[in-house]
């Protein structure tokens, strides 16, 4: 098409679709991908790719986390994840029709967002892996039921569909740049006077790439203040659901067992935060202050349990130990805590 000619309908370019031309250099890009993936994997590049998501993306987890690690587990490791990367390399060299600067800049931001992606789908990758973990393995809920399948369905969105549609997507995006389609405009600024006169609209003064930048900035403001204000108001409210303490006084459980008094403290002080009733939280949560030797400690214990508890005759236990804390012969004494109960299944 000369320069300043009038673009070509729609229509009439997709009638002179190179079709047969397109298909074959998708099969290359196919081929290609291939050949690609292969040295990808063999040369230990891929591995490499996993260790350098898994690091950072880790770290977040863990600092990010309600719960600390659960004793005895290991951590969890990205084991296997492809990316769309290596696909986009194979479509980039096969895209010859267009020209290199612009080929080298739709590269580097599609790269970008594919690490992006990449990074996201780490993320959350793991934390789904640890879920399972602690599920399938001590039996803690550190994700409650509605947690992890709203974050299984982020995954699913950041993961999966991309790496399932992704290569159409590119293969579509490559064969209409390959024959012209996505050609940037020209013409000068849509707020020049003729574009003004033409379609009524005000000049502004404002480039059409500000104006998008511009709008994404606003709309960033006004969502990440409302996505954090949820998140927190969920955390707050996760606290006082019934299976989110049942996590910690599992978790706390372990530590005791393990005799890390400290870290078992810290957990069993937030399930009875978190409202619990368990005799075994109560019990133990004592026991600790007994043995460190904090006699006011464990007498505030005793009397939050006394509050807490709804069974009268635990509450009457409460009572009895707390009166006859410091009498060594005393039943309620010896039956709480010289000889607390085994944590339940």
């Amino acid at each position: 098409m000369p320069p300043g000619a009038p673009p070509e309908p729609w229509a009439a370019r997709l009638r002179s679709f190179p079709l047969r031309r397109e298909i074959f250099r998708a099969i290359l890009a196919f081929l290609l991908y291939l050949g690609f993936y292969w040295a990808w994997s063999g040369t230990g590049l891929h591995t490499a790719y996993l260790d350098l998501l898994s690091r950072p993306a880790g770290a977040l987890v863990r600092r990010l986390g309600h719960f600390p690690p659960v004793p005895g587990l290991p951590g969890p490791r990205l084991e296997s994840m492809h990316t769309l990367g290596v696909f986009l390399l194979a479509v980039f060299l096969v895209s010859t029709r267009v020209p290199w600067p612009r080929r080298v800049r739709a590269l580097a931001v599609s790269l970008v967002a594919v690490l992006a992606l990449d990074f996201v789908s780490a993320i959350l990758g793991l934390q789904l892996q640890a879920a399972k973990n602690a599920f399938e393995g001590p039996g803690i809920l550190i994700l409650l039921p509605v947690e992890y399948n709203a974050l299984e369905c982020l995954w699913y969105v950041a993961y999966v569909i991309p790496l399932q549609a992704g290569p159409f997507v590119l293969l579509i995006l490559s064969a209409l740049a390959n024959v012209g389609f996505l050609e940037p405009k020209r013409g000068g600024r849509e707020t020049s006077p003729p574009f003004a006169e033409e379609t009524g609209g005000k000049r502004t003064g404002i480039r059409p790439g500000r104006k998008r930048i511009l709008a994404l900035t606003v709309t960033a403001a006004v969502a990440l203040p409302a996505v954090v204000v949820t998140a927190a108001l969920w955390m707050r409210a996760r606290e006082f659901r019934p299976l989110h303490a049942g996590a910690h006084a599992r978790l706390a459980d372990l530590y005791f067992e393990r005799n890390e008094l400290p870290s078992a403290r810290t957990q069993y002080l937030a399930a009875t935060a978190g409202g619990s009733e368990s005799e075994r939280v109560w019990r133990r949560l004592t026991l600790i202050a007994y043995r460190k030797g904090d006699r006011a400690e464990a007498l505030r214990i005793l009397t939050r349990a006394m509050e807490t508890v709804r069974d009268p005759a635990l509450a009457e236990q409460f009572r009895a130990l707390r009166d006859d804390i410091d009498m060594e012969d005393s039943p309620a004494r010896n039956q709480i805590i010289a000889i607390p109960p085994p944590p339940s299944p």
